[in-house]
């Protein structure tokens, strides 16, 4: 239990609570303020609890008077009553805008579809998306949509298990390369590729990359493009040229650092996050070097960080709200169509510059 999601452990308490007759039929349970003030944590955890018992028939609830626990009774006919209605999408924080706009056109997509959504944002780690994976199959709950965490074994395990089994899943901004697993992802070769290519075509011969972890499909596809556009140029790069960023962020200027700071430095850079060209621009200024007169970028920028970037950054971006849309069909089709085989989406980014080549 002490590795579960917060809401997981909150919502499983009080499911126990209700039960063992803590809590009667009629009684009103602690408000989602009463519980994060019980648990130590924020809102939103004790919200998704609370809404997950309504949703499995534990609870009536009310915006002004709280909420109540249920008969028995009550709960079994409301499972049955939303059972095959039911999906979830497991994602990493909204704080992104990319995420957000997956997860509302998902919302949206299955709203029309005649089905409803549980959203969980959470840490995308191994340990928890896999447990929370089984808690969702368990529930009832007709098929999911996921974000893979970047060390993902025992998720692949659970989805292995999943795919057996006829359980509808589709994987969402990520992969699994040599799996018959239903996905909806950017083409990100496509995507490194044409940034490289505009920042060759600028004249660029020395051109570096920067990523955060490489163990997940959207970075090593975005690698994928920088290699291939500086082969077919007849270029080249060394592993000086590559950063890869830690994920405490305050230590990324010090993996910049270790770039710029060679003999012979690129003139130009890949970044495969649009934080991760903001805080570049920010040590190069730092160190003296002017974007873009010394040194260009070109960026991903799905949070549309470059619009108010004050250096000019070529960029390009995810089409968020179609790869929620089309995860949402990929993922009812699945749910309709149990034995069909699998739908691969690999869609088009958007580049803020007209393509010279």
């Amino acid at each position: 239990m002490g590795d579960l999601p917060l809401y997981l452990r909150i919502k499983q308490d009080l499911k126990t609570a209700i039960d063992r007759g803590e809590f009667p039929e009629g009684s009103r349970v602690p408000s989602e303020f009463e519980l994060a003030k019980q648990y130590n944590v924020s809102r939103n955890p004790t919200r998704q609890a609370l809404r997950e018992l309504e949703l499995e028939g534990y609870l009536s609830r009310s915006r002004r008077r709280g909420s109540f626990v249920t008969p028995a009774s009550y709960r079994t006919r409301r499972l049955s009553v939303v059972q095959g209605r039911v999906v979830a999408i497991i994602c990493p924080h909204g704080k992104s805008a990319h995420v957000r706009g997956i997860v509302e056109s998902f919302v949206h997509r299955m709203g029309e579809r005649g089905s409803h959504v549980m959203v969980y944002f959470m840490e995308c780690t191994d340990r928890t998306q896999s447990e929370m994976l089984e808690e969702i199959r368990q529930s009832g709950i007709a098929g999911v949509a996921l974000w893979l965490s970047d060390d993902c074994t025992h998720v692949l395990e659970v989805l292995s298990t999943f795919y057996a089994a006829n359980y509808p899943f589709v994987l969402v901004d990520r992969f699994v390369k040599d799996k018959p697993w239903d996905y909806v992802v950017t083409d990100n070769e496509q995507l490194g590729y044409v940034l490289t290519k505009i920042l060759i075509a600028r004249g660029h011969t020395l051109i570096g990359f920067m990523s955060n972890v490489f163990k997940n499909t959207a970075n090593e596809g975005r690698f994928a493009g920088y290699c291939r556009a500086l082969e077919e140029a007849g270029l080249s790069y060394n592993e000086g040229m590559i950063a890869q960023l830690p994920e405490d962020r305050s230590a990324a200027p010090t993996e910049i650092h270790k770039v710029i700071a060679q003999k012979t430095r690129p003139t130009a850079f890949l970044c495969a996050q649009d934080w991760i060209a903001l805080k570049a621009a920010e040590v190069f200024h730092f160190l003296g070097y002017s974007v873009p007169n010394d040194i260009e970028l070109a960026a991903v920028d799905d949070d549309n960080m470059m619009t108010t970037a004050e250096s000019k950054v070529y960029s390009a971006r995810q089409m968020s709200e179609e790869i929620g849309a089309n995860t949402a069909e990929v993922l009812m089709n699945r749910i309709e169509l149990p034995q069909s085989g699998p739908t691969q989406c690999l869609l088009n980014p958007v580049f803020n510059f007209e393509l010279p080549f």
